[in-house]
């Protein structure tokens, strides 16, 4: 209790023992009632945990209390991705975790079905499988998402019909039929002049 030389305490009798407890000793206060503040949670026993002196301060916060993780420090599950500003923000605990701390730490990712590929690409078949960088898909994301359109070529031209010249670099999507109408035009047939007959 008194710490003060001129106000010294005794115990009842030569030794001390634990009866003398209440005469000569203050409890120090515990961590049960302590508040962390921003970025700082209790820890898990704060009811055997004391402090330095019979009220709690600032000085005790290494005692009572454990920092909380950044949310940029969370690992966000498949589909997600980090917030931006993920570093503002705290997780739950002093480790971030999946899914107590999704909400917070993580945005969902765009799909790859929003994704507009260049005019040289197309989406990709399993586009709405495929998820982009961020939570808005951008020419980042082009490989992820999209395959090269085919080029205009002879073999998309069928029989009766020949390659435009001025195509040749020109992309088409063979998938939708596109290539043949874009890239070719006909052959003109043949007619023979006088004196001669169709092979």
């Amino acid at each position: 209790k008194s710490q003060d030389p001129d106000n010294e305490l005794f115990c009842a009798d030569v030794t001390c023992s634990v009866q003398d407890v209440n005469t000569c000793c203050d409890e120090k206060a515990k961590c049960t009632n302590y508040t962390c503040g921003a970025g700082f949670m209790l820890k898990s026993d704060p009811a055997i945990r004391y402090c330095s002196d019979v009220t709690c301060t600032d000085s005790d916060r290494a005692t009572c209390c454990l920092q909380l993780e950044r949310a940029n420090r969370h690992i966000c599950p498949h589909g997600k991705t980090l917030k931006d500003d993920a570093s503002r923000f705290f997780c739950a605990s002093d480790r971030c975790s999946s899914p107590t701390d999704d909400d917070t730490a993580c945005v969902d990712r765009a799909s790859c079905a929003t994704h507009n590929c260049p005019n040289t690409h197309r989406l990709l078949n399993q586009a709405s499988y495929l998820f982009c960088l961020s939570s808005v898909c951008t020419v980042d994301d082009t490989r992820t998402c999209c395959e090269d359109r085919e080029k205009c070529a002879a073999p998309v031209c069928g029989i009766g019909f020949i390659l435009k010249e001025e195509m040749t670099a020109t992309s088409c999507d063979e998938g939708t039929g596109d290539c043949a109408q874009k890239c070719c035009e006909p052959q003109a047939p043949c007619e023979c002049p006088s004196g001669y007959i169709l092979k």
